[in-house]
């Protein structure tokens, strides 16, 4: 559901705000919490002026040879590059890193802060990037309190473990090879065949969860970052995502108790006025992408004879 297109910074808040209290209407907001994902232009198909109508996915399912390697591209990034990955670190906080630097994982990046949002929605139109010529999207999600869970969770202690094995390691009826990964990441995490805690991960691996990381990577911080992590089906197919209404309540949906309840559409006008005022709302370059390996555009930007041209 489109719920506007706007030009206007005042717009946009208002078009979210007006979203999300007609939503309150039929759910108690106590039982539920609302996430933001910003897009700075439509990829499916690339810069379509039109709301996305496909659920956003990780980037790593969008692919499939990157789905079917999964376990090489994550052992081969910690291979060539241990530095970046301190010894101690669990599974998902490494997947939170590898996002970080975007590898391909099971990852979808959202934000409970607006602001954010609206600043991934304009990125990188705020360094001039062709993108500012189309239109962003902000996607607007509800989500179930009961589907929020924190990193060091069984459930997403679980998940976040698919990363390390084979495809044809992951059987639903016999997830042995998964339970060992996660018995080494930790001593206390508990598996037996046949056992209730069993028949809960088969069940909870089918699903997408809302995970709260822990605010130890700059960009988490800076972003208020949150994460949906997907987990998979028989020989880690990709779930069958909707984020619907219909699925909402549907104990048997991937997206049980995540909804997608509209998408704001970001003009290029917009955009502009986003940048203009990036400082004040908070969603320069710098403070939502804090690498020193970045700093260098804000010192040309705001030093350099170009800038004052």
């Amino acid at each position: 559901m489109t719920v506007g297109s706007t030009d206007t910074i005042a717009e946009a808040f208002d078009a979210v705000i007006d979203c999300i209290r007609k939503d309150q209407r039929y759910f108690d907001d106590t039982s539920v919490l609302y996430y933001f994902r910003g897009e700075n232009k439509n990829h499916h198909p690339v810069n379509s002026p039109f709301p996305p109508q496909d659920p956003a996915m990780p980037n790593l399912l969008r692919d499939n040879q990157f789905r079917m390697r999964e376990h090489e591209i994550f052992n081969e990034t910690i291979r060539l590059y241990p530095q970046d990955f301190p010894r101690g670190e669990t599974t998902f906080e490494i997947l939170t890193r590898m996002q970080h630097y975007q590898i391909p994982t099971r990852l979808l990046d959202v934000t409970p802060k607006l602001t954010t949002a609206l600043g991934m929605a304009t990125l990188p139109g705020l360094s001039n990037d062709e993108s500012s010529q189309y239109n962003g999207f902000i996607r607007i999600y509800r989500v179930n309190k009961q589907r929020v869970k924190y990193s060091t969770s069984d459930t997403t202690v679980a998940l976040s473990n698919l990363a390390r094995i084979r495809p044809e390691h992951v059987t639903l009826n016999n997830l042995e090879y998964l339970a060992y990964e996660c018995k080494n990441e930790r001593a206390g995490f508990y598996w037996d065949a046949g056992s209730q805690v069993s028949k809960d991960l088969q069940r909870d691996i089918k699903k997408v969860w809302c995970v709260r990381p822990v605010n130890n990577n700059v960009r988490i911080t800076a972003q208020l970052g949150e994460f949906f992590l997907f987990g998979c089906g028989e020989n880690k197919e990709p779930l069958s995502v909707t984020f619907s209404e219909a699925d909402y309540a549907n104990e048997n949906a991937a997206t049980e108790g995540l909804a997608q309840i509209g998408i704001l559409v970001i003009t290029p006008r917009l955009k502009q006025e986003v940048k203009e005022m990036s400082e004040l709302l908070d969603v320069s370059e710098n403070r939502l992408y804090p690498d020193l390996a970045k700093f260098y555009q804000v010192i040309e930007k705001r030093y350099s004879d170009k800038a004052r041209r």
